[in-house]
C-alpha cells in the first residue's frame, strides 16, 4: 500500500471511464487521479473471456507500475470477468462497478424491478443478475445487451434519430414492464441517459457507475487510512512554487495523468466534453 499522497488508478476499454472520473474528482478534489483508455483495443464487450482478463491485466499493470494506491476498474465488462484475477496479482485495493451500483439500485428501487444494461460480456456474465439476486431473493431482473452503445459513444453521437431508433431497438421490452430502476451497466452509457430517459414515459431511477462508485470509494479510503486530505495536499506543496488547477482540485505540478492506446485527438475532445477542460498531462502509448 503506498501512502495517502499517491495517486489513484482508472482504466477503462475506452473513453467511458472518464464519465465515473468526473465524479471522483467532483467527490475527492484532494486526489490525483492516473487514468488509462485502451482506446486501440475498444470494444471489450465482443471479446472472449481469455481476452478480457488478457488486457485487464495489462491495463492494471501499468497502472500498478505508477505507484498507485487503489485501482478502480472504470468498465464494467472487466469488472464482471476479470476482478477475481486482478485481486490475486496486486496488493492495492482494488474496486470494480457492480457491487457499487448493486448496493444503490437494492436502495432505490420500489418496485423490485430493475433493469440492467450492458455489453454483451457484461450481461453474459452474470455478474449484475447474481448480485441483485444475492441482495434482494425475490427481485426481477431484466438484463438487456446493448452492443452498438458503446460505439455511438466512442463516435460522439449521443443525440438523434439513429440514437432513438437503436434505444428503441434494444429497450423495448421495458416499456410495459414494472422495472423502476434502471442499470446504466457500462461506463459509456450516461453519455446516453437523455435519450434514454426521454424514451420512458414514467420515472426511472437511473443508477450511475460513477456515482455509485464514489460513494464506495469514500468508505474504502477512510478504511485504509489513505485518504488524501487538504491538508495533506498543502503539506505536498510545501517548497514548491507551482500548482496547476485540474478539474477545480488544487495538485502538485504533475496533477492528474492520461494515457491513451490510441486516438489521442479524438480523446482530448471527447474529454473536454465530460471533464469540462483538455487534460494537461495526456500521452498517447503502445498497445501492451
Amino acid at each position: 500500500m503506498n501512502s495517502q499522497n499517491s495517486p489513484i488508478g482508472l482504466f477503462d476499454s475506452g473513453i467511458g471511464g472518464l464519465t465515473v472520473l468526473n465524479e471522483l474528482k467532483i467527490r475527492f478534489p484532494d486526489e490525483q487521479f492516473v487514468y488509462l483508455g485502451d482506446s486501440a483495443r475498444n470494444p471489450y464487450g465482443p471479446k472472449s473471456r481469455e481476452t478480457i482478463l488478457r488486457y485487464s491485466s495489462e491495463c492494471a499493470e501499468f497502472l500498478y507500475k505508477k505507484g498507485i494506491k487503489l485501482l478502480v476498474i472504470a468498465c464494467n465488462t472487466s469488472s464482471s470477468v476479470a476482478i477475481p484475477t486482478l485481486k490475486g496479482m496486486f496488493d492495492c485495493p482494488i474496486i470494480g462497478m457492480i457491487n457499487p451500483v448493486v448496493e444503490l439500485a437494492l436502495q432505490k428501487t420500489q418496485s423490485g424491478s430493475v433493469a440492467v444494461i450492458g455489453t454483451r460480456a457484461t450481461i453474459g456474465s452474470l455478474a449484475y443478475q447474481r448480485a441483485l439476486r444475492d441482495g434482494k431473493k425475490d427481485i426481477e431482473v431484466y438484463p438487456i445487451a446493448c452492443p452498438l452503445f458503446v460505439p455511438l459513444v466512442e463516435e460522439g453521437i449521443f443525440e438523434g434519430p439513429i440514437v432513438d431508433g437503436i434505444v428503441d431497438r434494444y429497450l423495448r421490452p421495458l416499456k410495459e414492464s414494472r422495472v423502476d430502476t434502471l442499470i446504466l451497466g457500462c461506463t459509456h452509457y450516461p453519455l446516453l441517459r437523455d435519450a434514454i430517459s426521454r424514451y420512458f414515459d414514467r420515472p426511472i431511477n437511473f443508477i450511475d457507475c460513477g456515482f455509485a462508485t464514489g460513494m464506495y470509494l469514500e468508505n474504502t479510503l477512510a478504511k485504509e487510512g489513505v485518504l488524501r486530505t487538504s491538508d495533506a495536499v498543502r503539506e505536498t506543496l510545501t517548497g514548491s512554487d507551482v500548482v496547476t488547477e485540474i478539474g477545480g482540485a488544487s495538485n502538485s505540478s504533475t496533477g492528474d495523468r492520461f494515457f491513451v492506446t490510441d486516438g489521442l485527438d479524438r480523446f482530448e475532445e471527447l474529454a473536454r466534453l465530460i471533464l469540462g477542460k483538455t487534460p494537461e498531462t495526456r500521452e498517447q502509448i503502445q498497445a501492451f
